[in-house]
């Protein structure tokens, strides 16, 4: 059972990030009043939303967003969230990533959110990652974002049990859809390459498996999990896997997106990528026990962010 947001209010960290424009409009859409934290001076408020601005790495800022808001349930997704940005720059990583975590969940000690989201990811399983349940050990240490993920999840375990903040922690596969127009990600990249009729330079050979959600899926999952922990279904500090029907290879992606792309894109095999985890596979049966299963198809999935992306760049 989904939540009911009527009239409640739903503080979001990363409101500007591709998941979280997603998640704010499906709140503004089930009637929630939404507190979106965003470091974006350009950013607008939408239907329903009041804007704070401010620095998820500065405390003060986020005190003052939540104290002024003072939330019922909070979706936390702020996050430095790509891999080879983390090379780059390990730094503002782990601080985005850690310090970012603890200045939200130590601001909400002492309020009265019903419900949090805590938006972790399946790399901190590292290579414990085939078919990884919720029990399966932690082992994300080989990669600036794996460490500052895994130390994040940690900190939110910790608020959960010490500070009996109503936490569960979702670790996810990777999120796709409509809004993410980061192109150095797979599915955006061949989707831009293919309408710009220009060859796709892959980081890896292809053989890589992951977990692909469409993103409408994992909001009916951050729906039906407010309302778990809410109603005691879901223990505080619980974490809970968001994983695919079948997992797919890098190749596999590309090849469903040339089957609705008339062949495009082509193709180069650069395999240059270091630091990543040969197959990830999350064991999601609780979330399926809760009440979750993804219902989009890869097909349907893909054919909504080809248009997406069809219409941005012809605008």
């Amino acid at each position: 059972m989904s939540v009911n947001l009527a009239g409640k209010k739903v503080f979001v960290t990363g409101a500007t990030g591709f998941v979280g424009q997603n998640v704010v409009e499906r709140l503004s859409d089930l009637g929630a009043t939404v507190g979106a934290l965003v470091l974006d001076e350009e950013s607008r408020p939408k239907k329903n939303t009041i804007i704070f601005r401010g620095n998820i790495q500065n405390y003060l800022d986020v005190e003052r967003a939540v104290k002024r808001f003072s939330p019922d349930y909070v979706i936390h997704l702020a996050a430095q969230p790509l891999v080879n940005v983390a090379i780059l720059s390990p730094l503002d990583t782990l601080s985005s990533n850690i310090n970012g975590s603890v200045n939200l969940l130590q601001s909400l000690v002492g309020e009265h959110a019903r419900a949090i989201i805590f938006m972790s990811t399946d790399k901190v399983y590292g290579s414990n990652s085939v078919n990884a349940s919720e029990m399966t050990e932690l082992n994300g240490a080989g990669h600036p974002y794996d460490v500052s993920k895994h130390c994040a999840d940690l900190i939110a375990q910790m608020y959960a049990n010490v500070f009996c903040l109503p936490i569960i922690i979702v670790r996810s596969g990777n999120i796709y859809g409509a809004g993410d127009s980061n192109y150095s990600r797979l599915i955006p990249g061949a989707i831009k390459s293919a309408l710009l009729g220009v060859p796709l330079d892959l980081r890896s050979d292809g053989t890589m498996v992951r977990d692909y959600i469409h993103v409408d899926d994992a909001i009916d999952a951050f729906l039906i999990l407010l309302d778990g922990i809410e109603n005691k279904a879901i223990p505080h500090g619980s974490a809970v896997n968001l994983g695919s029907r079948i997992p797919a290879s890098v190749l596999d992606v590309i090849g469903e997106v040339r089957k609705l792309m008339d062949g495009a894109p082509e193709v180069n095999i650069v395999n240059d990528a270091e630091h990543e985890i040969p197959h990830q596979h999350l064991n999601w049966s609780y979330a399926e026990r809760l009440g979750w299963t993804p219902k989009t198809s890869m097909e349907d999935g893909i054919r909504k962010t080809i248009q997406w992306h069809k219409e941005r760049l012809h605008e």
